[in-house]
Parts: structure tokens; C-alpha cells; sequence
């Protein structure tokens, strides 16, 4: 039984008293409310046998207090020796303690039956949010446990770990995720990672940044539906589809293709810059660590090294010429690779060459990992000297002539 408090319709409060120790508050003879010996106290229903402290309860739903600096929030579920179902059906907790906030799930289950819970989603006490992970290591980390898969036509089929959506219908719309930084000096830098609909139900990936003034976030690089990666796009235009477009700025020498290592020499970084020159020439160039090497003429395509004085010392002549050339073995050849009816190249063995000129072939660090190379141009200063030296026999030849002859007359 249970003392009951009850507001009649007809004559007025009624009061009945036993020694069960509940307590029930009626209202035309149907309870309200009802707190039970542990101070748990139900509205419209029986508060279920919750051992935590004191306890709320509205149908299913608990808010309780375990006097020890935690509280719960609970759907379809009570504690008691564990937590359990009040009735068949998923149940749901959110908790506080001691600062961090916990959200957690439980499938269905038969009612009496204990709960197994899921930690959703955590906000600990510093301000970090973690989705599928209870101590999540940054401001935010969203982990996922299911592999995600593509099959065989590289369609994703399941595992995705997080999702932005824009439900907006308008043409081009995007869904971006924002990221902000506030310098030294509060000057906010921004940039962006989004996926742009393209109105024909395929998508590029984009990715913007700010520019050094103003507020816009201007478009980096994107992906095209295709898989054709284009940086520095022209207000999103995709040129012709090649894998990859990079576009230079729109003056300087600088390259718009940079290539490099870790490897410090004389107190800089090994790079090479390949790029465009859009100061003058239009022609594409070939940098190493800022100064040119080689460029391909615009009008030509051919490649030409650079050969300027004011990037040499140590100029001397050379001591090669027409004896040297008369060594060399011309040869008519096929690569390994290549089938056996293929038309011949014609050219010089890099090692029979360097038996003879050590500067047109580099040595090499490892012959078990490299090949020798062959510098068909370092070869052209040679063949010079040599009909240089053949122009100097000519000439005493005809002057011995010459002089045969004026002997004879």
C-alpha cells in the first residue's frame, strides 16, 4: 500500500495514511506522482527500483543524482545491480561527472534484461569532443570501427566515419568543412575543404584558402569528378583532362612544380623548380635551387641547357679532339625491352665513351642500382675541336700543295 494525498473532484483532499513509507500525490483519483521509500519520485508512473541516489522519473525517462558528483539522464533504463530495460525497447543515457560529459546507446532489449551500453560521444573536462571514442586525444576526434570498403568499381559501399551534409536544392551549393587561425598579430587566416555539386549529380572535392588580403576564401586545387587533380584552378574551369594541372602564378620564374628533399647543401634545401616563365620567354624552364639549368623553347620544343659565362669558372681548353673521336665505335642498337624486330637507334656506349672522355659520363655510386648516361651535347665541343683540327690539316695540305705546284711551274 501507499499513503496517497488526493485532490477529489468531489470531496475536496482526501488523505489516507499507512506505514509503507511511499507517498502518492492523486488528482481525481488518479496518481500524479509518487515517491517511494529510496526518495525516488515518479510522475505518471511507479518510479522503477533505482539504486542511485535520488531519482525523477517521467514514464521512461530518469534524471537521477548518485550523491557522489554524477548524474544520469536515462531512456527506457534504471540501475539497479546494473542497469537494466524498464520496458522492450532501446534505451539511451546521457551522464555527468566530474566534468566530462558522456552520451551512450543500447539496442533493443527485453525489459528486466541489463543494458549493454555504447559510449556515443564524450566531451571530457578540458573541452575535447570525441565521436565513437570515450577519450578522444584533440578538440575534436571521431573514430570509427567499421573498415570502409570499396568494391570492385571503386564505389564506397559501407565504414563511412563522418559525414557533412547540405540539404540545400540550389545549383552548385557545397557542403565545407571551416577551418580558422588567429595569428600573433589577430589577423585571421582561413581556409576550406569542400564537396561542390556540380549539378549533374557528380561532385568535385575543393579546397580554398585566404588570400594575403581581404576576407574571401579563393579556390587552391580540386578534384574532378574524373579524378583529375587541378591546382590553382581558373575559377574551377577544367582545362582538357590530363591526370594532373598545375598553373603557375601569373608572373615570375619561380615554377609552378617543386620538387626536393630534406637534404640540406650549402645551408639549403635540394629543390628543383619546373614551371613556366611568364615574365618573358614563355618558355618552360628547369631551376635547381633558384638558379635556371635548362628550359624548353616555346617555339621549338627543343630542350636547350643553359651555357651562359657568368655561371662557369675555371674555363680552360679542352685537350680532346680528332683522336679521341676516331675512337669511338658508332653503333646501331636496340634497348632490352624492346621487341626484336624494332627499328635500331643509333648512337655510342656510355661505357666505351668514357674509356675515352671520363667527363661525358658521371660516375656512378652504385652500378647494382644505376645505369650510366651518356652526354650526347658534352660531346659537341669535341666533334668542334676535331673539324677544327681536320680545318688545319686541310689548310697546311693545301698550302703544301700550293707549293708543289708553284715548284713545278
Amino acid at each position: 500500500m501507499t499513503s496517497t494525498v488526493n485532490a477529489s473532484t468531489t470531496s475536496g483532499v482526501i488523505v489516507t495514511s499507512d506505514t509503507s513509507g511511499s507517498l502518492a500525490l492523486q488528482t481525481a483519483n488518479t496518481t500524479a506522482l509518487t515517491i517511494n521509500t529510496s526518495q525516488n519520485v515518479g510522475i505518471g508512473i511507479t518510479p522503477s527500483a533505482n539504486q542511485f541516489g535520488n531519482n525523477l522519473q517521467v514514464n521512461q525517462t530518469i534524471l537521477n543524482d548518485d550523491n557522489g558528483g554524477t548524474n544520469h539522464l536515462s531512456k527506457n533504463a534504471y540501475y539497479n545491480s546494473g542497469w537494466k530495460y524498464i520496458t522492450t525497447d532501446y534505451a539511451s543515457k546521457y551522464t555527468q561527472s566530474l566534468g566530462v560529459h558522456s552520451w551512450s546507446t543500447a539496442p533493443s532489449g527485453t525489459a528486466g534484461n541489463t543494458v549493454t551500453w555504447t559510449q556515443a560521444m564524450t566531451l571530457d573536462a578540458s573541452g575535447q569532443l570525441g565521436v565513437g571514442t570515450s577519450s578522444p586525444g584533440s578538440k575534436l576526434e571521431v573514430s570509427n570501427t567499421v573498415n570502409t570498403a570499396y568494391d570492385s568499381t571503386n564505389t564506397l559501399t559501407s565504414g563511412q566515419t563522418a559525414r557533412l551534409t547540405n540539404l540545400s536544392t540550389t545549383s552548385g551549393v557545397a557542403s565545407t568543412l571551416f577551418f580558422k587561425a588567429v595569428g600573433s598579430g589577430g589577423d585571421n587566416s582561413y581556409a576550406t575543404i569542400s564537396c561542390a555539386s556540380l549539378g549533374t549529380g557528380a561532385s568535385a572535392l575543393t579546397f580554398g584558402v585566404k588570400q594575403t588580403s581581404g576576407y574571401g576564401v579563393v579556390e587552391a586545387m580540386r578534384i574532378s569528378p574524373s579524378g583529375q587533380l587541378i591546382i590553382n584552378p581558373n575559377g574551377g574551369n577544367s582545362p582538357p583532362a590530363p591526370a594532373v594541372d598545375i598553373y603557375g602564378g601569373s608572373s615570375g620564374t619561380k615554377g609552378a612544380l617543386r620538387l626536393g628533399d630534406n637534404t640540406y647543401s650549402a645551408g639549403h634545401v635540394n629543390y628543383w623548380d619546373i614551371g613556366r616563365d611568364n615574365t618573358t620567354t614563355g618558355n618552360f624552364t628547369f631551376s635547381e635551387k633558384g638558379t635556371q639549368k635548362g628550359y624548353i623553347d616555346l617555339t621549338t620544343g627543343a630542350y636547350v641547357a643553359v651555357s651562359d659565362s657568368r655561371l662557369k669558372n675555371n674555363i680552360t681548353d679542352i685537350t680532346y679532339g680528332l683522336a679521341e673521336v676516331l675512337r669511338f665505335r658508332p653503333v646501331m642498337y636496340n634497348m632490352i625491352e624492346e621487341k626484336e624486330n624494332s627499328k635500331k637507334h643509333l648512337g655510342l656506349i656510355a661505357q666505351e665513351v668514357k674509356a675515352v672522355i671520363d667527363e661525358a659520363v658521371d660516375d656512378l655510386i652504385d652500378e647494382s642500382q644505376q645505369f650510366y648516361g651518356l652526354d650526347k651535347s658534352g660531346l659537341v665541343p669535341v666533334l668542334v675541336k676535331a673539324i677544327q683540327e681536320l680545318s688545319t690539316q686541310l689548310t697546311e695540305l693545301k698550302a703544301e700543295v700550293a707549293t708543289l705546284k708553284g715548284a713545278q711551274a
